[in-house]
């Protein structure tokens, strides 16, 4: 630490002091967890909050050893990395922030998403039907998602129905019927 002070003179009869200090230093961690093993948004929170946990224990233990140095409450990132597999819109962030701030007490902390959407191509090898490109589509797209990927034909076959219901101008109060019936025969409700 250095004093300067033009208007007196220090003990070393300089307008000047410099002293050597240990200053608090922050602690800066960086943290980043694949997704490519989690089967559901359930699941994820579950797994990351085990990992998250596991870390906050991790970084208190090797302050504790460091003798002090990092006192000030730390700066955490967290990173999402990986595929997805399920819909991205079911990747509660908040949730994921509140669980890392609940964890390290930091100062700041940012949950990043890096994740990737599952692949998904369209077989274009031989000729289909617009009607079988879509069911295949659709099929595929329902499989992607662990949530829906073992009854994925059956929700093809709702999406189809509820599809074509709205493209004939049934009422809304029809589609929303013809919705819970297929829920219920999924067993989804």
């Amino acid at each position: 630490m250095v004093d300067v002070d033009t208007g007196r003179l220090f003990q070393n009869g300089k307008h000047h002091n410099a002293e050597r200090g240990n200053p608090p230093r922050r602690c800066f961690r960086q943290y980043s967890f694949k997704t490519d093993h989690v089967t559901s948004p359930a699941d994820l929170m579950t797994q990351l909050t085990a990992f998250v946990e596991r870390k906050a224990r991790d970084l208190a233990a090797e302050l504790h050893a460091a003798g002090g140095l990092e006192t000030t409450p730390p700066v955490i990132e967290l990173y999402l990395t990986g595929v997805l597999p399920f819909d991205r819109r079911a990747l509660d962030i908040s949730a994921i922030e509140a669980l890392v701030n609940t964890a390290f007490q930091p100062l700041v902390a940012q949950v990043k998403s890096l994740v990737q959407s599952a692949d998904f191509a369209v077989d274009s090898s031989h000729s289909a039907t617009r009607a079988e490109l879509e069911q295949r589509v659709l099929t595929s797209l329902f499989a992607r998602d662990v949530r829906f990927a073992e009854h994925s034909t059956q929700w093809m076959q709702a999406a189809l129905a509820l599809k074509q219901m709205a493209l004939t101008g049934a009422s809304p109060d029809a589609i929303l019927a013809e919705l819970d019936g297929h829920l219920r025969g999924l067993g989804a409700l």
